[in-house]
């Protein structure tokens, strides 16, 4: 029957025929390293198990080709070593800590005996013995932590990793009582009988289904992170104070409102949706819907604008809207705040009346409400003391601009300056303060002047927006990045780029915008493939930020082409930043390899802020001069700036 078994499984056509799965299967699980190492842990140890694996099986084959010690001990040893990176990678995965000491003792307890059963005393049986054994304490370690330590959620995104682990446990197993109680015929493992030709079948289509139940784990892990993503920006967006509703912006049909919504307004969120805003008559002057869109369409946003509105039972209020318009499914929607300002209204009119009536209104008002008189706040009520941490002697005893953060002090006092002078200035906007505990709290104020004790003043309403902004900015987050290179996409880019602009033209700061655009990109999406294609663009979007610094503006302005705002450059020659940019993508052709050589068209255009050129003028100068760079790299091999 040996004889049998050896004429249809011979063990050397087993392995020479398995090898390929096995490399191949290494090469799979390298690929969702490559797509995965960064969201999730744990995924490298799979990739040096797979190889180790790979390479101890390829020893194997050579044996007699090789040293006895390569090719029996260190081959034995790599497999277990497989077996060990495979549990670690699970461990890791699953957010535990790697205790690394007995395991490593294990292996080199294991590689001290494979080596006296290769070396001192050669028995194949004993050499057998010792793998089954090692190979069955990481594969039953593993199975274990799976079914019996893991969250039950975690447990069930690697079921099947764990179902693999059990059944490698249980073949080494039954491995080991085979050579318990059988002897082999012969010394040479190229003609072992018995089950051992089926073993190694076995053991090679579990390492196979391995990486298939490894590529299922991930999947799944990946729909739970998405789908927890999706819960924390659905708390957010319900737990918010304000009222906030989603609407389509072609008819303002509702999709989605918030807990604040339904306390403002007195409907019920079953009520709302699918209603349109002019059948609840939300509006109290229909032709302010008509100022709220055609604002947002010729904008993109609004930040705090007054509108009337209607409630439920028929009351109106005054609402500041914040709102901004969101593209989903390319259809266009509008995601909007109210806050109730009816009270800060009555505050003011109440001032004008009566200083008493006033008094009691603003020390009740859930807005923090302050004087601010020759750079010091003269007047405030209690939300104020509780907003900012201070007493009243340290609010009073104090310039106003120390308790603001930095960054914005300049435009708080440049705007109180010009407000007290009568200048027209936005009264509304939001800044940052620093309360007492030294914590960053947004506010948006909301200001007048006025004559306070016969000197001229500002009264202030100051309202707490920090939880608005933090959802402001998640959501913004999230439509303005790249998805494939993580940079800024064409709208992320513009947005920021304007915004700085505008800062360094009242700092009078110089700029440098470069265009650059990934060479022969269409060659690499039709000879080698769109996947090679989106490498190239990683690799692009990799040497541009090891190129520029974290404060520069980096964007995929899209297809194969990227825009940089340097910042801080007075004095610095653009062409400075092309070389370095060439000797980064230089250093990155030597250290990786590519089926093609990676290069990039650069040009550049300065900005100066005493002849300030917009931004669509300086993209279209720097776009100017990367086409002409790229047709002079036709001309010639080397350009001073080429890259």
């Amino acid at each position: 029957m040996e004889n049998l078994s050896m004429n249809f499984l011979d063990m050397r056509t087993i392995l020479v025929g398995l090898w390929p799965g096995i490399a191949v299967s290494a090469l799979v699980v390298f690929l969702l390293w490559v797509q995965n190492r960064r969201r999730f842990p744990g995924i490298h140890y799979w990739v040096l198990s797979f190889f180790a694996q790979a390479l101890g099986l390829l020893l194997i084959l050579l044996r007699g080709n090789l040293s006895a010690f390569i090719s029996m001990t260190l081959s034995n040893t790599l497999v277990i070593l497989g077996g060990l990176l495979a549990f670690w990678g699970v461990k890791d995965f699953a957010g535990l800590t790697i205790r690394r000491g007995v395991d490593l003792i294990v292996l080199t307890v294991c590689f001290l005996f494979l080596g006296f059963f290769t070396l001192a005393v050669p028995d194949l049986r004993w050499r057998g013995i010792v793998l089954c054994l090692g190979l069955f304490y990481y594969t039953f370690r593993g199975a274990w932590l799976i079914f019996r330590r893991l969250p039950r959620e975690m447990s069930r995104i690697l079921l099947g990793v764990g179902l693999v682990f059990a059944f490698f446990a249980a073949l080494s197993l039954m491995r080991f009582a085979y050579f318990l109680t059988t002897s082999p015929s012969n010394q040479d493992f190229f003609r072992s009988g018995g089950i051992e030709p089926w073993v190694m079948l076995a053991y090679q289509g579990l390492e196979m289904l391995l990486a298939y139940t490894l590529i299922l784990a991930i999947n799944r892990r990946l729909l739970m992170d998405i789908g927890r993503s999706e819960e924390k920006f659905s708390k957010a967006f319900r737990s918010s104070p304000y009222a906030l509703m989603l609407t389509r912006l072609a008819d303002g049909r509702i999709q989605e409102v918030n807990d604040g919504f339904v306390r403002l307004s007195g409907y019920s969120r079953e009520e709302a949706l699918g209603k349109t805003t002019q059948e609840l008559r939300l509006w109290a002057k229909e032709e302010e819907r008509s100022i709220f869109t055609d604002a947002l369409l010729q904008n993109g946003r609004m930040e705090g604008r007054e509108f009337l509105f209607r409630i439920k039972s028929g009351e109106l209020l005054i609402g500041m809207v914040s709102a901004e318009v969101l593209k989903i499914n390319e259809e266009s929607f509008i995601l909007a705040s109210v806050r109730d300002i009816t009270a800060s209204k009555k505050a003011e009119e109440a001032l004008k009346e009566s200083e008493e009536r006033y008094r009691k209104v603003v020390e009740n008002a859930s807005e923090a409400i302050l004087v601010a008189q020759e750079g010091r706040i003269t007047f405030h009520n209690r939300r104020t003391e509780e907003l900012i941490g201070y007493s009243d002697e340290e609010l009073q005893s104090r310039p106003f601009t120390d308790f603001i953060h930095p960054e914005d002090r300049e435009l708080v006092l440049q705007r109180y300056l010009e407000r007290l002078k009568g200048d027209d200035v936005p009264p509304v906007y939001p800044f940052r303060v620093i309360d007492q505990a030294g914590n960053v709290r947004w506010v948006e104020i909301n200001a007048v002047s006025l004559s306070w004790e016969g000197k001229p003043a500002t009264l202030n309403f100051l309202n707490d927006i920090t939880q608005r902004k933090i959802m402001e900015e998640q959501l913004q987050e999230m439509t303005i990045r790249d998805e494939l290179t993580g940079l800024y996409n064409r709208r992320g880019f513009i947005t920021l780029a304007e915004q700085q602009l505008k800062i360094e033209e009242r700092r009078k700061k110089k700029l440098v915008l470069y265009f650059a655009d990934l060479d022969r990109m269409k060659w690499i999406n039709d000879h080698l493939g769109h996947q090679e294609g989106d490498r190239a663009l990683q690799d692009a979007s990799r040497i541009l930020k090891e190129t520029f610094r974290d404060a520069d503006i980096i964007g995929r302005m899209g297809g194969d082409e990227f825009a940089v705002l340097a910042l801080d450059v007075d004095g610095v020659d653009p062409g400075i930043l092309i070389e370095r940019l060439g000797k980064t993508l230089e250093a990155f052709r030597e250290k990786e390899e590519r089926p093609y050589r990676l290069s990039l068209s650069v040009g550049y255009a300065e900005y100066d802020p005493n002849r300030p050129l917009s931004l669509d003028q300086l993209l279209a100068e720097a776009d100017y001069r990367m086409y002409e760079q790229k047709r002079n790299k036709n001309l010639s091999s080397v350009q001073q700036r080429g890259l």
